[in-house]
């Protein structure tokens, strides 16, 4: 995966969300593995060194290269909101998902008022 994301970052300008085949894969394959744990950006070594995966930060802009903006669904507080991201919580049904689970909207554009009071769009 590693020398598919390096040359596909290396043509980035050629990557959209009509991208397919082996590209997106290795995108979501190294995606799934950030999520779960499994792949780390940076990985401790020893005391005070890191090694920086530097092929699964590119995987991560990438990402958002091949996925467009679309209304996610409890985004903010309850309230939709337009992400390239799906929430951790999609699809775990709205009385979970109405509960924010992370720093509260910054950067998210709410449609509506937030119903959580520490909402803050």
């Amino acid at each position: 995966m590693k020398t598919l994301i390096e040359a596909a970052f290396d043509d980035r300008d050629n990557i959209g969300v009509d991208t397919q085949g082996d590209v997106r894969d290795a995108v979501n394959a190294t995606l799934e593995a950030l999520d779960n744990g499994s792949l780390r950006v940076a990985e401790r070594e020893g005391v005070g060194q890191w090694r920086v995966n530097q092929w699964a930060k590119k995987a991560v802009l990438l990402g958002f290269r091949l996925n467009d903006m679309a209304v996610m669904d409890g985004a903010c507080g309850g309230a939709p909101g337009w992400d390239k991201v799906r929430l951790k919580t999609h699809g775990w049904g709205r009385s979970v998902s109405a509960k924010p689970v992370s720093a509260p909207c910054q950067g998210r554009s709410c449609a509506t008022q937030p119903t959580s009071p520490r909402a803050s769009c």
